[in-house]
């Protein structure tokens, strides 16, 4: 916090006498050069200079001596920039090329830039020169894959793996998310080494074993959500794969985000999946895993139990609108970003 000085105008010790009785305190006086500029005349300039040019003054000072607060560090974006790879999924039924064309720009001119993610890739079933075939990547590796929509998370996983030989984190994202990167990455430089597999977790169910409600013989199992983003280090991706062929098979009801956690937890043996110790064992629970939201920002700032002071990682189910409403409070220097300036800036902006 910078030391601030006090502006102050002195007045001079000598005092302007009357020579006769009769002149008022407040009567004006001539200038010496005859001009007949008053004192009270220059009272009123003195006071409307400092009216003007006094909070003009503070307010550059404050710029230059408070650095943006929430500019990350530059090794943060360097490590987004060579050590993490990100992908986007697009789904549904009514994909078309426009559509497409149309989600893809919009978040690109918003959180997934080119210069601040050049490791970003698109995926689809729908064929478009601009995305990654989900289709073509199975069939390239002559992969059984049921079906790509019911595998299209571990496949997206995989082509970035192999596509991203530099990359040590991998994110996976759904096109109606908004992932903000910087509280991201503040996330992944302090993640633990190995295993990391993280995001908004739900429990499994209706799923290879895990009835409705998520139990299996007294056991529940975690994923995490497509739409609140999947983090995945190297290690976990890589552990993924080696039961790839049974991932990619019949899985029943499983959803694609339950299969990712499902093929982390369990590596293939013969035509079973089982318990791996060398697998990971559970999904890693940080204390910040709450603040992955699978909902859009104001239900998210709804919630009552919500520290305000912490750092949203992502939101979801946004709309056009709202990627830019994110991108302008994200990309403005002067505010900080957690919940109680996203909220005030939600809030305060003009509908």
């Amino acid at each position: 916090q910078s030391t601030w000085g006090r502006m102050f105008v002195s007045n001079s010790s000598a005092r302007y006498r009357r020579a006769n009785s009769h002149e008022s305190d407040f009567e004006d006086r001539k200038g010496a050069d005859g001009t007949g500029f008053s004192i009270a005349n220059f009272m009123i300039v003195i006071w409307v200079v400092m009216f003007l040019c006094v909070p003009a003054l503070l307010f550059r000072v404050t710029l230059t001596h408070h650095s943006p607060v929430h500019t990350a560090e530059p090794e943060l974006w360097e490590m987004l920039k060579h050590r993490v790879a990100i992908g986007v999924l697009l789904t549904g039924r009514n994909l078309t090329q426009q559509t497409i064309d149309e989600t893809i720009h919009t978040i690109k001119s918003t959180w997934m830039s080119d210069e601040r993610v050049p490791l970003g890739s698109f995926f689809s079933e729908v064929e478009h020169s601009n995305v990654l075939n989900l289709g073509r990547i199975a069939k390239a590796k002559n992969w059984n894959a049921s079906a790509p929509q019911s595998s299209s998370q571990i496949l997206a996983l995989f082509a970035m793996l192999t596509q991203s030989p530099t990359a040590d984190y991998f994110i996976l994202a759904h096109q109606s998310s908004y992932l903000i990167l910087e509280n991201i990455a503040r996330l992944i430089s302090a993640a633990p080494h190995g295993l990391f597999y993280t995001g908004r977790p739900y429990f499994v169910s209706d799923c290879f074993g895990f009835d409705e409600k998520g139990w299996d013989n007294g056991h529940r199992m975690l994923f995490a959500s497509l739409c609140g983003g999947i983090i995945l280090s190297r290690d976990a991706a890589e552990n993924m794969f080696l039961g790839i062929d049974t991932c990619l098979g019949d899985m029943g009801s499983c959803k694609p985000d339950m299969r990712v956690s499902v093929c982390l937890n369990r590596k293939a043996k013969g035509s079973d999946l089982s318990p791996a110790s060398d697998v990971i064992g559970h999904m890693t629970i940080l204390d910040q895993h709450r603040h992955f939201h699978s909902t859009p920002p104001l239900e998210a700032l709804a919630n009552p139990n919500l520290d305000l002071n912490m750092r949203p990682y992502s939101f979801c189910h946004l709309t056009g609108t709202d990627f830019e409403s994110i991108r302008q409070f994200e990309h403005d220097p002067s505010r900080e970003l957690t919940y109680a300036t996203l909220s005030r800036y939600l809030h305060d902006k003009p509908t």
